[in-house]
C-alpha cells in the first residue's frame, strides 16, 4: 500500500536480477523448455519419418542365440565374426559405417580376428569408424593418456591452438588402423539423466575430440569437422522408427532373424549402418524424449541421420530465451505500472504473451 504502483519496477527488478542470477547458474529456463519440448514431441500429430538411409545393424537376442544353438558360443563374438559382419557390410554397398563395439583388448583366442578387422579398417581408408572410449580423469596419468592434439580426429577449435594440447585418456581400438579411424562413443546426459542433444565432440583445451556422428558426416559430406556445431538436437520420433536389420542375417546372408517371414529387409547400398547391440543382457540403453531405454547405437543412428539429411532440431541460442524472459517482464510490469483499469491492462497482458509466444 505504501509502495503503491511503485511496486510493479520494483517487482521488475527483482525479476531482472533472478534472470541473470538464473543466466549464470541453475539455467531454470532451459529445464522448462526440455520439459515442454518433450511434451511437444511426443503429442505432434505429424511427425517427420528417418530419411531411410541410415540402418541400424543390431547384435540383437536373436543372432546371438543363433551362433550359441549352434555350439559357437554366446557373447563376445569371437574377432573373426565382427570382421565377417564388416566384410558383409561391405559387399552390400554400404557408403560407410560405424561399429559402437569396443574393440580395447586383444582377443586372444582369435588374433587373425583382429587382424582381419584391422585389415579392413586399414582398406576402408576412413569408411569404417571403431568406437573409442574417454576414461576417467584418474587414467590420465597412466599410458592410456595422450595429448588432445593426437587423439584420433582431434581438430583445433582456434587458429592458435596450443600444441600438443592438455592430455586426455583414451581407450583406442587394438589396431593402429582401427585406432585411426575411430571416435568417441561417450554419449552426455541433461541435468534430468535424459539425452535430448547429442554432443557432436568433447572439447579439450582448445582442442575437439570427434564423436562416431561427426566423424562419419565429415568424412562423407567432405567438411571440415570444426564447421559443425558442439551438438545437436535430434527430431526425436515417437512411432517412425528406425530400419533395423539383424546382424546375423547380413552374416549368413538371409533372413533368419525377422518378425515376420515376409518382412521386407532395408536396402543397405549406399546407406550409412551403424552397428550396436540390442541384446537384452547387453544393450546400453539411453532414456529419450520418446524412449525410455533406446539403444545407444539407435542414438547414435538418429544423430547421424539427423547430420547427413539436415533433419535436426536447431535450437536458439540460450541468450534469446532469458532476453524474451527479461522482455516480458518488463512489458508486463510497465503495463500495470501505468495504473490502467483491469479492462486496458487485461490485453495488452494478453497481447505481449502471445506476441511473445
Amino acid at each position: 500500500l505504501r509502495l503503491k504502483y511503485a511496486f510493479y519496477p520494483l517487482l521488475a527488478c527483482a525479476a531482472l536480477g533472478w534472470l541473470s542470477w538464473d543466466w549464470t547458474h541453475e539455467r531454470s529456463l532451459d529445464a522448462a523448455e526440455n520439459s515442454i519440448f518433450d511434451t511437444v514431441i511426443k503429442w505432434r500429430p505429424i511427425e517427420p519419418k528417418p530419411s531411410g538411409k541410415t540402418v541400424v545393424v543390431e547384435i540383437d537376442d536373436c543372432s546371438l542365440a543363433y551362433y550359441s544353438n549352434l555350439g559357437l558360443g554366446g557373447w563376445p563374438w569371437p574377432r573373426s565374426r565382427h570382421a565377417d559382419l564388416l566384410d558383409a557390410l561391405d559387399r552390400t554397398g554400404v557408403r560407410a559405417a560405424a561399429i559402437d563395439v569396443e574393440f580395447l583388448d586383444p582377443d586372444k583366442d582369435d588374433p587373425d580376428g583382429d587382424a582381419m578387422l584391422n585389415a579392413m579398417a586399414k582398406g576402408g581408408g576412413g569408411r569404417f569408424v571403431f568406437a573409442a572410449k574417454r576414461l576417467p580423469e584418474d587414467f590420465i596419468d597412466t599410458n592410456a593418456a595422450k595429448p588432445a592434439s593426437l587423439a584420433p580426429g582431434a581438430f583445433a577449435l582456434e587458429p592458435d591452438a596450443a600444441i600438443p594440447g592438455p592430455k586426455l585418456a583414451l581407450g583406442l581400438p587394438i589396431g593402429d588402423a582401427m585406432a585411426k579411424y575411430s571416435a568417441l562413443a561417450n554419449i552426455g546426459r541433461d541435468k534430468d539423466s535424459v539425452v535430448r542433444d547429442v554432443g557432436l565432440y568433447e572439447r579439450h583445451g582448445d582442442w575437439a575430440i570427434p564423436t562416431m556422428p561427426l566423424r562419419l558426416a565429415a568424412q562423407l559430406q567432405n567438411r571440415s569437422a570444426s564447421s559443425y556445431p558442439t551438438q545437436i538436437r535430434v527430431n526425436w520420433r515417437k512411432d517412425s522408427r528406425m530400419p533395423y536389420i539383424s546382424a546375423v542375417n547380413l552374416i549368413e546372408g538371409k533372413p533368419i532373424c525377422t518378425d515376420e517371414a515376409s518382412e521386407k529387409q532395408p536396402n543397405l547400398r549406399g546407406a550409412v549402418a551403424l552397428v550396436g547391440y540390442t541384446a537384452s543382457g547387453i544393450s546400453d540403453t539411453k532414456p529419450t524424449p520418446v524412449n525410455a531405454a533406446m539403444p545407444g547405437v539407435e542414438l547414435w543412428a538418429e544423430a547421424t541421420d539427423a547430420l547427413l539429411h539436415d533433419n535436426a532440431i536447431w535450437m536458439p541460442p540460450t541468450s534469446l530465451k532469458y532476453f524474451l524472459a527479461a522482455l516480458l517482464v518488463v512489458l508486463t510490469a510497465y503495463a500495470f505500472w501505468r495504473g490502467e483499469p483491469h479492462e486496458d491492462v487485461d490485453p495488452i497482458f494478453v497481447a505481449v504473451n502471445i506476441t511473445l509466444l
